[in-house]
């Protein structure tokens, strides 16, 4: 997983790429200058343009996405410092 270096901008974690109709949040969230990473089982298309990470991972498979998760939090926060 490499991660793209932003600097004091906060990150939101949105769980699913939804459907095309649910983009006007994709849009919100990049309007107000957050870092969006998308928990989902696939890159979705009409996402690309908007997610700055991608964490792809079965979503039934509760353990593997937490630790996913875990795994991001941690690397953000070396970022950081």
């Amino acid at each position: 997983m490499r991660l793209k270096k932003v600097k004091n901008k906060q990150t939101i974690l949105l769980v699913h790429a939804m459907s095309p109709s649910k983009k006007f949040v994709f849009q919100k969230i990049k309007k107000m200058g957050l870092n969006l990473v998308c928990l989902s089982k696939e890159k979705t298309e009409w996402a690309l343009p908007y997610v700055d990470q991608w964490i792809l991972a079965d979503l039934q498979n509760h353990k593997e996405c937490i630790e996913f998760i875990i795994i991001l939090t941690l690397l953000l926060s070396l970022e950081i410092q």
